[in-house]
């Protein structure tokens, strides 16, 4: 005779097995760690009306102050005071110098490597040949970001074969350039050559502060969880920074930010354009679009293109780029950050195929940020698998 303790062990496994399938049915197609809270952090705050780095207003910050102090706040939380950015300006000074041979080596790349292509590489030439022992503490770790990113724009330049070695280090060493300087340099092709003697203005180095201020530090993206996936096994900030940049540069194989440029730069009016667009047979333009407006900073970033409008040449790819951007929000489609930068950076008469690399330099700092708070919580990212036996 069959139990009774039989058919209530059924009945609790016929339930959990219902309880399984509700919780399947439920979760859909949803896989991996999308919806998955791992950690918390205070390096960036969103909201529909602004965006915070650690608790400050970005508002506030492209308004008021050079690249450098976000640099700071987003590497150790609180805003530097005057003593302490220059202990960071001397550090940079110091450390504006590359070995010969780390020179030569990215310069003998064939030509037909991408500019973007370069940052890994750079990054790892540059932990090769950095002359201070590596230290694991915060502060020696803060120091290292520093010198790296003083040396990036003339290793990438020698790189990119605008100069000889020598006379790039000379042409950034003369300048005492500060961050958006030398990348604004590094991105128009200005190291040195005929261009040497054409400086920017310091319109042109505000406007580039706001970019990099604007696309130093985003969302949880993919090459975002990578810098913060180094920084929960590995201490030092290098491998994270080196990871980051290399599943960016896999990500920008079909280069939008090259694509935007290239394409306001077509245009031979805002009528153009408009025909252009629609010519397209109601597809959108594929990037920079979201359907709503949730990033203030694509704001901020249009009110420093406008403070540019001072040639012929200028308000022409505004005005082709504001049709666009009105025929756009017809279809109830509005620019995000990416579009509003890579405007931006047309502006600037930056090149169209080291657009990309502008970024990924604004974005090196917020890697290693992102890297360092990851470290500092102990929240490791490891996954954990269980095997079927």
């Amino acid at each position: 005779m069959e139990s009774h303790q039989g058919h209530a062990d059924y009945v609790s496994d016929g339930l959990k097995r219902l309880v399984h399938d509700i919780n399947t049915s439920a979760r859909g197609d949803v896989s991996g760690l999308s919806h998955v809270v791992c950690g918390s952090s205070k390096l960036a705050g969103f909201s529909q009306d602004r965006v915070e780095y650690c608790g400050v207003d970005i508002a506030d910050l492209v308004d008021a102050v050079p690249f450098e102090t976000v640099v700071w706040l987003l590497l150790t939380g609180k805003l530097p005071n005057n003593e302490q950015l220059s202990d960071a300006a001397a550090i940079m000074e110091e450390s504006a110098f590359v070995e010969q041979s780390a020179c030569e080596a990215l310069s003998g790349l064939p030509l037909r490597t991408r500019p973007l292509e370069l940052l890994p590489l750079a990054v790892s030439m540059l932990s090769y040949f950095d002359p201070i022992p590596i230290d694991r503490s915060p502060a020696d770790t803060r120091s290292r970001v520093w010198r790296i990113l003083a040396q990036l724009p003339v290793l990438l330049a020698c790189g990119l074969g605008d100069d000889a070695p020598e006379d790039c280090m000379d042409t950034f060493a003369a300048s005492r350039s500060t961050l958006a300087s030398a990348i604004l340099q590094l991105v128009r092709g200005q190291c040195g050559g005929h261009n040497r003697h054409s400086p920017h203005s310091s319109l042109e180095e505000d406007a580039m502060n706001v970019v990099l201020t604007c696309q130093c530090l985003t969302e949880l993206r993919p090459a975002c969880f990578a810098a913060r996936f180094f920084g929960s096994t590995v201490d030092d900030v290098l491998p994270s920074v080196r990871s980051a940049a290399s599943l960016y540069v896999a990500q920008m194989r079909n280069d939008p930010y090259e694509w935007i440029g290239s394409r306001l730069r077509s245009f031979d009016s805002p009528d153009h354009a408009e025909s252009w667009l629609q010519s397209r047979n109601d597809q959108l333009i594929p990037f920079g679009f979201t359907v709503e407006e949730t990033d203030p900073r694509s704001s901020i970033l249009q009110q420093a293109a406008q403070r540019l409008l001072g040639s012929k040449d200028r308000i022409h790819i505004a005005a082709c780029a504001e049709r666009l951007e009105t025929l756009m929000a017809r279809s109830d489609r509005y620019p995000t950050m990416d579009w509003s930068a890579s405007v931006v950076l047309t502006l600037l008469d930056v090149k169209p195929e080291r657009m990309s690399l502008a970024i990924a330099l604004a974005r090196t700092v917020g890697w290693a940020a992102q890297a360092i708070d990851q470290n500092a919580s102990g929240v490791t990212l490891m996954p954990q698998l269980h095997y079927a036996l």
